[in-house]
């Protein structure tokens, strides 16, 4: 859908920009055409003069029907400090608005499409220059660009010098200033390969101002390195960071010289930087004197036969059917001359560098060339003949092989086999030609089909006899037997065949000939029957499992067979397979003549869901504990046959019920209208209350998590059970928040706060109250009391504070007694897989079993070697007990959230200083490590890291001589120069940091200086002026808020703010994200711009690195993808620890 382009600024914005506006303070646009976006470059003097640059996608623009400018999205850079969507840009729109309307310019593409319904009545679109559909057009107008029309003077002179403007603009370099007096050119080469493989490759070139005004002729360099060593004067800073990146894009050619530069998917060449390179306007494809590269539209490619010499080889064609010069990053690009644009192929990069190396085959070698498993793009080879199809055979015999691969030699008997294939009469064995002649007869093989039965045999352990092993029988094989070839150092009396093997191969398709005579095949079952049988012994309830098949009258137990390979799943892998009705299906000898035929994704299943269960090891009909939730729940995935007690399948249908728990209406009483989610939320909440089971009520941050759960009390409290007080604990500075949102939503509740001097100490003091609110800190002050208090329920808010499982908090919450056990948390795991269980534990005991086990089961798979398959299993064993959405899913009206890490280089002083103290302190980390290793020195290494923090955040935090002196404060100039420019803009700022001494410089260097109103909430403020802050930055009454990040990152909803700025990282990126989302939650009404500040190539840049891994294991857990990554290690430190880049 178009939106006006003023909805992409506030109010406040908008006024401002008129001014520059109508004072004639734009200078003047320079307008660039890509595909379907417009590119805008202007410059606006103000008390300085800034360069914005902006990029409209799809504009459309009506001067008759009087709707103004309309876009389907707008993004826009500028140099002042704001940086984006301020008022410079706006007044540049404005401008070129006008100018539109003026000159009656219509844009727009050929024909509506489906989402542009705003305006409704929007006429047929057209392209700038055309005349209205009831008029005959002047001539015919490609989709893409803009042609001068020949009817100018109808047009107005402004527009027919834009539109030359255009045209120029595409057919000419960048212009540089007049002042620069060199610059530096790439030169793109084809190098030589041995194979002739096309290799492209990028030289730097210094190109110097003539005095005529011109640029000479680019003079290349030998090599990149040789150009880093002397880097020209005044090079930028985008031409060193590209130089630098393609220098470590390298290779060893055949002549044994490293060659950099390379544009080569295996090096690290990727897209982008082929497109950096295009777009920096300093590419240069051809000669110097023919310009530079320009980037087209993607094109696609598709893999044809081409006639070479020699025979015929695979080529990409474009769809005019000529072949496309490559350059093979990932993904590729083309090059047609100067145009360079993206590569759409039908082939991964691998499959690519395969073939463009691919020989020339032989016209009657054509047909033995199958692609259709390895290459699907690729059509079928022009031949009149079909392979035929192979029937393998394995001749089968026992011989006398001597080994002579260490002294003394062995002899010894072994059983060897020699595979051959059967094309009606003819027979071949595996390494003969691809075509050869029977009888007089041509046969073609298909080569394909018996590459993939060889590997069968590899797969399951055959090879061909190593070098030093010989046979020595009386048999001479036509090639190099296979058998299963023992050790160099081994004590073994024969070689044998693992047992089941040939009954294996029987039954995948291979017909075995033992010594002369054909096997029979062998029986094939394909019924499996899980059933669970409840018993009781010593007076203990447990349920034992079966897994089995019916032989006739004969039960056999598949559980032996089965548990190796949920232990190890590289014996699954190893399984042979046959396909059979489109399902690939696992063979698995029961004995020499019986082998179990199942479906290979259904015996997959069967091994994740009850791989803790084999894990355990033990009996060949393993038991499971009746409070084991975990198992149990597993179980029901297997669809199993119940026997005995029925309490077993209740206990599987509880936790299934809690997928998709009946509605339940609000409450009667209740003042709040809940979403259709919340109303999901608070059915969930009851239906665990139903079954008995506790719940993480893990909602993105911002979408009302406590409005469910005050829904839920609510319900409680009509449906008469709240007999009992229920407990809600949390950190202090959630205290106000819950006592006016349960007075606002359910005034029916009577309320009694636990905290304080004056609190009841006492049952007897809480008769008639339904919510009893107190803080984790307090709860441990008075865990005796509470711990014999009967309670209906015990609801834990920002419940991470119960992460850690030796912290006391969690203690005293174990020992409360109550009937039903609720968490509330956005962030549930911060920084590893043990904090879930931790909660999961008091929740929901037995879900998870046992810490050991989770850890060797869950834990270590996961984060240490990103094992998906157990990553799955684990969310839907969590499934049940933990509900969480994010507001993309349930809140998509919520305003855009826009973030932006604003990089800040470190002046000389400051980057010295960082320095010295990083050096230090590397120094010192290596001590620690030595000395008391990570575990035992982790507080001392975290303390050595905040040194460094600190240099970057201001010098003055480490309260040194030197750091004093030092005079510079990068990051600190740079918020000096944004707070103005925001306030003016009329921006509501939150100001995070985690120091507050940094706060107080904050105040006195910039705010005070400035003479900027501003309110701050820090660890010292009382809890009960909390509120009134809060209240007067929502009221508008100032601009600006400075918040410490662990007294205010959470429980504060400040709705009023549009603008969030994180003036330091912290290690965990949940805990910034909370933060934001103190602005970014329901309730919002307008776009929040997220600024991170964050010095360049420091500490601070590391820290976000380790944050994306933090992220990308909570984001894993909960959607199923990511990469997943632990925490610090000494691999991290060393890279926090590296010099500046």
């Amino acid at each position: 859908m178009r939106l006006h382009w003023t909805t992409w600024f506030d109010r406040a914005t908008i006024d401002r920009a008129r001014t520059y506006a109508a004072d004639g303070s734009v200078r003047p646009l320079q307008i660039t055409i890509k595909g379907d976006a417009v590119l805008i470059d202007a410059q606006v003097d103000g008390t300085e003069t800034y360069h914005p640059r902006i990029a409209v996608q799809a504009p459309r623009f009506d001067p008759a029907g009087g709707q103004g400018l309309h876009v389907r999205n707008l993004e826009g850079a500028c140099t002042c400090p704001v940086g984006f969507h301020c008022k410079h840009i706006a007044a540049i729109l404005m401008v070129w608005s006008r100018r539109l309307q003026t000159d009656g310019i219509y844009l727009g593409g050929d024909a509506p499409t489906s989402d542009d319904v705003d305006p409704p009545n929007e006429p047929r679109p057209l392209l700038a220059g055309q005349k209205r559909p009831e008029e005959p057009a002047p001539n015919g107008f490609p989709d893409l660009g803009l042609a001068v029309p020949h009817q100018g003077d109808d047009l107005g002179r402004e527009v027919l010098e834009w539109l030359g403007q255009i045209h120029r603009l595409a057919t000419s370099s960048q212009l540089v200033p007049t002042a620069q007096a060199e610059r530096i050119l790439w030169k793109l080469m084809l190098v030589s390969q041995p194979d002739q493989t096309p290799l492209y490759a990028v030289v730097p070139a210094l190109s110097r101002r003539l005095k005529s005004g011109r640029w000479s002729p680019g003079r290349l360099y030998s090599s990149l390195s040789s150009f880093l060593q002397r880097p020209p004067v005044g090079i930028t800073a985008e031409d060193l960071a590209l130089a630098r990146q393609l220098d470590r894009l390298g290779v060893d050619n055949h002549r044994m010289h490293r060659q950099s530069g390379i544009l080569h998917h295996t090096v690290g060449a990727t897209g982008d930087l082929v497109a950096r390179l295009v777009r920096s306007g300093a590419l240069h494809p051809r000669e110097f004197t023919d310009g530079p590269a320009v980037e087209g539209p993607p094109r696609h490619g598709r893999l044809v036969w081409s006639v070479v010499p020699g025979g015929r080889r695979l080529e990409i064609v474009g769809d005019d059917g000529r072949p496309i010069q490559l350059i093979t990053s990932d993904p590729p690009w083309y090059v047609d001359g100067l145009t360079l644009g993206p590569a759409q192929l039908p082939c991964t990069a691998v499959q690519l560098d395969l073939v463009l190396s691919m020989p020339a085959v032989a016209e009657e070698h054509l047909a033995a060339i199958d692609l259709k498993a390895a290459l699907p793009a690729a059509p079928p080879p022009p031949v009149d003949q079909r392979p035929g199809v192979p029937e393998p055979h394995l001749v089968v015999w026992e011989d006398v092989v001597e080994d002579h691969r260490n002294w003394p030699w062995q002899t010894l008997p072994a059983t060897l086999c020699v595979p051959y294939f059967r094309y009606g009469p003819a027979k071949v064995i595996p390494d003969g030609g691809l075509v050869v002649r029977h009888d007089g007869v041509r046969l073609v093989r298909d080569a394909a089909a018996e590459i993939r039965w060889m590997e069968q045999l590899g797969k399951l352990g055959l090879t061909s006899l190593p070098t030093g092993v010989e046979v020595r029988g009386r048999r001479r094989p036509p090639m190099r037997p296979l058998t299963t070839v023992p050790p160099r150092r081994h004590h073994e009396q024969r070689i044998e065949l693992p047992a089941g093997l040939l009954t294996t191969l029987s039954a995948a398709g291979w017909r075995i000939e033992r010594d002369g005579v054909a096997q029979a095949e062998p029986d094939v079952v394909e019924a499996i029957a899980t059933r669970i049988e409840a018993i009781n012994e010593h007076g203990r309830d447990w349920f034992q499992l079966h897994l089995g098949v019916t032989l006739g009258d004969q039960a056999v137990n598949l559980i032996p067979l089965i548990a190796p390979l949920a232990v190890d799943r590289t014996r699954f892998d190893a399984l042979a397979t046959v396909q059979r009705d489109g399902r690939t299906w696992v063979l698995l000898p029961i004995d020499d003549r019986r082998v179990l035929r199942i479906p290979k994704d259904l015996l997959g299943t069967l091994l994740e869901n009850l791989v803790e269960l084999f894990d355990q090891g033990g009996t060949s009909e393993p038991r499971i504990a009746a409070d084991d939730l975990g198992l149990l729940h597993d179980l029901g995935h297997t669809d199993p046959r119940w026997l005995g007690d029925a309490r077993m399948r209740a206990l599987v249908e509880r936790l299934r019920g809690c997928l998709d728990p009946p509605p339940v209406p609000s409450p009667t009483g209740f003042t709040a209208t809940l979403r259709p989610y919340q109303l999901q939320g608070l059915a969930w909440m009851q239906h665990l209350r139903q079954v008995d089971l506790g719940g993480v009520l893990a909602d993105d941050m911002g979408l009302g998590k406590t409005v469910q759960a005050i829904a839920h009390l609510a319900t409680e409290l009509a449906a008469g059970r709240l007999d009992r007080p229920a407990l809600i604990v949390c950190p202090a500075s959630m205290i106000g928040t819950w006592q006016r949102e349960l007075a606002r939503f359910a005034p029916g509740l009577t309320v009694r706060l636990l905290h304080g001097q004056d609190r009841p100490r006492s049952a007897g003091d809480l008769t008639g109250i339904h919510i009893l609110i107190t803080t984790y800190a307090t709860l441990l002050r008075d865990a005796d009391w509470l711990a014999d208090l009967p309670l209906s329920l015990v609801l834990c808010d920002e419940a991470q504070a119960l992460k850690n499982a030796s912290a006391k908090a969690g203690d005293a919450v174990r020992r409360l007694d109550t009937r039903h056990r609720l968490a509330l948390t956005g962030t549930p795991i911060e920084n590893h897989l043990g904090e879930i269980f931790t909660l999961v534990d008091w929740l929901a005991p037995g879900l998870l079993g046992r810490r050991a086990r989770f850890d060797r089961i869950f834990r270590l798979p996961i984060e240490k070697q990103g094992d998906l398959k157990r990553l799955a299993l684990l969310r839907r064993r969590l499934a049940p007990v933990m509900l969480r959405r994010t507001k993309e899913a349930v809140a998509p009206e919520l305003p855009a959230k826009t973030e932006q890490i604003l990089s800040i280089p470190l002046g000389e002083q400051q980057r010295a200083l960082y320095e010295s103290v990083r050096a230090a302190m590397a120094a010192e980390v290596r001590k620690l490590l030595n000395a008391k290793g990570l575990r035992k020195g982790r507080l001392e290494i975290l303390e050595a890291l905040l040194r460094l923090r600190q240099v970057c955040c201001d010098p003055r935090l480490i309260k040194t001589g030197t750091a004093k002196r030092c005079g510079e404060s990068a990051k600190l100039d740079t918020l000096a120069d944004m707070l103005p420019e925001l306030v003016e803009e009329g921006r509501r700022i939150l100001l995070f940091s985690q120091f507050t001494g940094m706060l107080d410089l904050i105040e006195s260097e910039v705010l005070a200086k400035a003479g900027l109103t501003w309110v701050r909430l820090d660890g010292s403020t009382p809890a009960q002026k909390r509120g009134a802050l809060v209240e007067q930055f929502q009221q508008g009454k100032t601009h600006l808020f400075l918040i410490s990040l662990k007294a205010g990152g959470t429980g504060l909803t400040l709705t009023a703010a549009d603008t969030v700025i994180h003036y330091d990282p912290w290690w965990n990126p949940a805990v910034e994200d909370q933060a934001t989302d103190r602005a970014h939650r329901i309730g919002q009404d307008k776009p929040v711009n997220v600024y991170r500040l964050v010095i360049t190539g420091s500490i601070e840049e590391r820290i976000q690195q380790l944050q994306r891994g933090k992220r990308a294991l909570a984001e894993g857990l909960f959607d199923g993808t990511g990469q997943l990554s632990g925490g610090i290690d000494e691999a991290v430190l060393d890279e926090l620890l590296q010099p500046l880049e």
